[in-house]
């Protein structure tokens, strides 16, 4: 089973990809991959004195760094999917989970390679950019909001099991 977990922002995209992790799936979690490059850039210039104090700083700053963190997928190719397509054909894992889909062609791609693209409820709109794009989309699910994270991810297990 390959899940990639689209949403708003607090939505659970990220504890439920955690969950299922615990629960045997493989987490492609591809946002982490972006703040590693970006502490590697922030550790370069000086910003910090090494990579893991600009990473630690960019988890404990998570909403100060959220927009460097957007503006550095959309330079390098993140946002469009161009770097998915670079990982993806050499995962050999049967149960994935990726834990971050936020455009329209991010979700083409993973489509392409066997995922189902599943929307969680809830959270704060991430904008009407977002909206726009999924407005039309055609969701393989969609998870309802529970306050219970394990009632969610035993839902989206039940879903394609």
């Amino acid at each position: 089973m390959k899940i990639a977990l689209a949403g708003n922002v607090g939505s659970g995209k990220s504890t439920i990809a955690e969950r299922l992790s615990n629960n045997g799936f493989y987490l492609l979690n591809y946002t982490e991959l972006i703040k590693e490059e970006v502490a590697d850039a922030m550790a370069a210039v000086g910003v910090t004195k090494d990579a893991q104090q600009a990473l630690d700083l960019i988890h404990r700053e998570k909403e100060f760094y959220r927009s460097l963190l957007i503006s550095w997928a959309d330079a390098t190719g993140w946002s469009t999917g161009e770097r998915l397509k670079k990982i993806l054909p050499n995962l050999q894992e049967e149960n994935i989970v990726l834990d971050n889909i936020r455009f329209l062609r991010q979700a083409e791609i993973v489509k392409e390679y066997g995922f189902k693209v599943i929307k969680l409820e809830g959270g704060q709109s991430i904008g009407e950019a977002y909206d726009e794009e999924f407005k039309d989309y055609s969701f393989d699910a969609v998870v309802p909001w529970k306050e219970n994270v394990e009632e969610r991810v035993k839902y989206i297990l039940n879903l394609f099991s």
